[in-house]
């Protein structure tokens, strides 16, 4: 695990992004947008290991079912341009297993999420190129045992919520690999928070990690070898994502 990576966006019909597209997407299903009346098919994708939907104990008997979970998301919000989602996505130590993994991500989810009454659907990616990842779409409603509440939680919208989530994330990520004696450690905070005056490393990303691995330099694998040979290590820098 060299780098730290959480990312966040809104999923929202005024970005025109609907959620039940990313819920097929990310968990490789066959799944049925109600709201639209279109079809989505992703069941192909050979790189998903594992995919849940996790759900508070109030919850629905219904809501279990991936479709029929985010058609009532869908419906239950009335604007054109209503935020209806959102969707993190983490890199995951690549010295881990898929077990190790799901540990991770089960337990984040149950601290930062599902104990705030929200659902979450989550799946673990990796094609095998050294850059496993977990996606996790999150509702904006608190769900209770007859659907959802008629009132968002707007405190989750706050920026200093995001700096909650990824100091959570971080914590969960350097006490699993030191559980499992691996020695890296990751930070949620920048170089200039942690007092460190040096460019931060580049997150190389799909397209130019399987280039590096084939031997084919980069802008970003050029960028963090300038700073190796400046005697700064990758595995302890805060990433610059491009």
């Amino acid at each position: 695990m060299n780098y730290f990576h959480l990312h966040l966006r809104n999923i929202s019909r005024g970005k025109a992004v609907r959620v039940i597209r990313s819920s097929a997407y990310i968990s490789g299903q066959r799944l049925y947008d109600a709201y639209f009346g279109e079809r989505y098919d992703f069941s192909f994708r050979e790189d998903v290991l594992y995919a849940n939907l996790l759900l508070p104990q109030n919850s629905p008997a219904e809501f279990e079912d991936r479709t029929s979970f985010w058609n009532a998301v869908e419906l239950s919000e009335k604007r054109a341009d209503a935020r209806t989602a959102r969707e993190i996505t983490v890199a995951l130590p690549k010295e881990l297993s898929l077990e190790q993994h799901i540990d991770i991500i089960k337990n984040f989810v149950a601290d930062n999420f599902i104990s705030k009454g929200l659902g979450c659907d989550i799946a673990i990616h990796d094609k095998g190129d050294g850059n496993p990842h977990a996606h996790i779409l999150i509702n904006t409603r608190e769900i209770t045992s007859i659907g959802f509440s008629p009132i968002k939680n707007r405190e989750l919208n706050k920026t200093h919520q995001l700096i909650i989530w990824r100091a959570s994330y971080a914590d969960l990520l350097n006490r699993s690999m030191e559980r499992h004696d691996i020695q890296s450690r990751v930070s949620h905070e920048s170089n200039f928070m942690r007092g460190i005056e040096t460019d931060p490393t580049y997150h190389l990303g799909k397209r130019a990690n399987r280039l590096e691995r084939l031997g084919v330099q980069t802008y970003a694998g050029n960028k963090n070898r300038e700073i190796v040979e400046r005697g700064i290590s990758p595995s302890m820098e805060y990433t610059r994502h491009r």
